[in-house]
């Protein structure tokens, strides 16, 4: 059976007096307690940024937990049954600047990098040079359904041992926007980066379509 779980924490200043727990289930509330006690140990006052997911065992039979999609927001409210929906890189975009594994000059750099859920570490884009970019085009999202937030990931690995930076780029909106986040650094071995666009490049609300016609990908930093 599926259930919809949404928990609202609130730690408060201090290790009880102004802390709060709300749980809803499947849009009803089935828990509300103020002043819970927060050990200062593993939950510090005023300070979130861990999120554990775990499941009770019982013998027999052993139960088990199956997560479908997963938000984590700082909004003061329930968004509601939502879900997360994974697209890949279809095409070329507006940039196609970094080399491939392949060596030089590819024109289907997109090919390298979209793997999808089953990852291969063996084909990927590379560049040792400053402000190099790629950008993509990604597969369409269907539907009307609100679209509250965005989240690219890029994964990367830096070779020797200087520090190497990457910036996630986004480019669409209106009129056309480009824009770069912070600078991400690059680790030794494969490992995600992830940026969280709540607008979209021209600081509007994002809508199917504009996610649609916006164009995603990483620069060298």
């Amino acid at each position: 059976t599926w259930h919809y779980i949404e928990i609202y924490y609130d730690l408060g200043t201090d290790l009880a007096s102004d802390s709060r727990i709300v749980i809803h289930v499947d849009g009803v509330v089935v828990f509300d307690q103020t002043d819970q006690f927060f050990d200062g140990i593993f939950m510090q006052p005023g300070i979130w940024d861990t999120v554990r997911l775990s499941t009770v065992t019982a013998t027999p039979p052993t139960p088990y937990t199956s997560i479908d999609d997963l938000y984590v927001t700082e909004s003061l409210d329930f968004l509601g049954d939502i879900y997360v929906d994974a697209v890949f890189p279809n095409a070329t975009g507006n940039a196609n600047q970094l080399d491939t594994d392949l060596g030089a000059g590819g024109v289907n750099n997109y090919q390298r990098v979209d793997d999808g859920i089953t990852i291969n570490d063996a084909d990927y884009v590379t560049s040792d040079v400053l402000d190099e970019k790629d950008l993509y085009n990604f597969e369409d999202i269907v539907g009307s359904d609100e679209v509250l937030a965005v989240q690219i990931s890029a994964r990367a690995q830096k070779i020797g041992n200087a520090t190497r930076k990457l910036a996630i780029v986004a480019r669409g909106g209106s009129p056309t926007t480009e824009v770069d986040s912070a600078d991400k650094v690059v680790p030794s071995s494969f490992s995600f980066r992830h940026e969280v666009m709540e607008l979209d490049p021209a600081a509007d609300l994002w809508t199917p379509s504009v996610f649609n016609a916006t164009e995603f990908g990483v620069k060298g930093r």
